[in-house]
Order: C-alpha cells, then sequence, then structure tokens
C-alpha cells in the first residue's frame, strides 16, 4: 500500500501487516505498536470477500458455507489456524530469535491494542487512546492532536474506500 515501505525519518508512524514481512520489504524498528484488532468472525467472512472478489466493498451474490461447503470449511479452518499463529508472533514477539530473523525486526517495544469495532462505533475515544499511548500522556487536553481529532470527528465518517452496507 502507498507509504507502507516507508520506515525511516520522514514518518513518525508506519503502517504494516507486521509480522508479514515480504522479499525486498525495508526492515521495521518501532518504539511502540498499535495493534488493530478486529473481531474474528468478521475478518474471516470478510477476508473470504476478498480474496475471492479482489474487493474491499463487494459480497458475492453466493453463500460460501451453502453453496461451497467444503471449500468454506476448509477457508474457516486455515484462517483459524493462521489467526492464532498470527497472535502467537505478535504476543510473544520480542522473544523470539526466529521471528525477529525472518520477520520485522522488533526489540522489545509495548503494544496498544484498538479493537477495530471501538475504531467504528466511539472513534474519537479510541484515536485519544491510541495518541495517549504514543504520545505518553494521561490527557490530550490542550494539544495540537486533540484539536486534530476534534477537526476529524467534524468530518464525520471517512473511509477509502466504499464501506459495505453490514460495516458497523
Amino acid at each position: 500500500m502507498k507509504g507502507e515501505q516507508i520506515v525511516d525519518d520522514r514518518v513518525w508512524i508506519s503502517k504494516s501487516h507486521h509480522p508479514l514481512k515480504l522479499f525486498g520489504m525495508p526492515i521495521l524498528k518501532a518504539n511502540k505498536t498499535v495493534v488493530l484488532v478486529r473481531n474474528p468472525l468478521d475478518v474471516i467472512y470478510s477476508f473470504v470477500c476478498f480474496t475471492s472478489l479482489v474487493n474491499h466493498s463487494q459480497k458475492p451474490d453466493f453463500s460460501f458455507e451453502h453453496d461451497y461447503p467444503e471449500y468454506w470449511d476448509w477457508f474457516v479452518t486455515t484462517m483459524t489456524r493462521d489467526m492464532k499463529a498470527y497472535f502467537r508472533v505478535i504476543m510473544n514477539d520480542s522473544d523470539s530469535k526466529f521471528i525477529k530473523h525472518f520477520f520485522y525486526l522488533l526489540d522489545t517495544v509495548p503494544f496498544h491494542f484498538v479493537r477495530y469495532e471501538d475504531l467504528i462505533s466511539n472513534p474519537a475515544e479510541t484515536y485519544e487512546g491510541i495518541f495517549k499511548f504514543l504520545l505518553d500522556l494521561d490527557s490530550l487536553e490542550g494539544t495540537n492532536i486533540e484539536t486534530m481529532i476534534k477537526q476529524v470527528m467534524a468530518k464525520g465518517s471517512v473511509s477509502t474506500y466504499k464501506l459495505k452496507q453490514t460495516t458497523g
């Protein structure tokens, strides 16, 4: 994705698909990590739609579970196994020499977990929590980031792509 490979001093925040490290991607060194998580049941269905349609905002006109039950069972089983491994990596990142060698090289860094559902249902409070974590502050009162969060919230819902009707 645009900007994903910029990991030097030009940026303060880098987006990644950690712990995935694709061939040729630069090594990301972080001081703090914000991990965005989503309900696994939503992730599995969203991802099967995306991999089938290569589109984030559409759903197929068929039912995976009814029309293709063997594929659906394989997909759910595979995704569940992969999610389990993903969270094992995230939770043990700083302790694993294997992970440091083959994935992003991180020293021990603090993590802040954010639920996607909270970002949708209560974005102002969620953004506030993220920036308090990033800035090591107990309150954002009187800061530029407080003003910026209020400005973004005043714009209403903004997305880089059309959301599904079922989002939120």
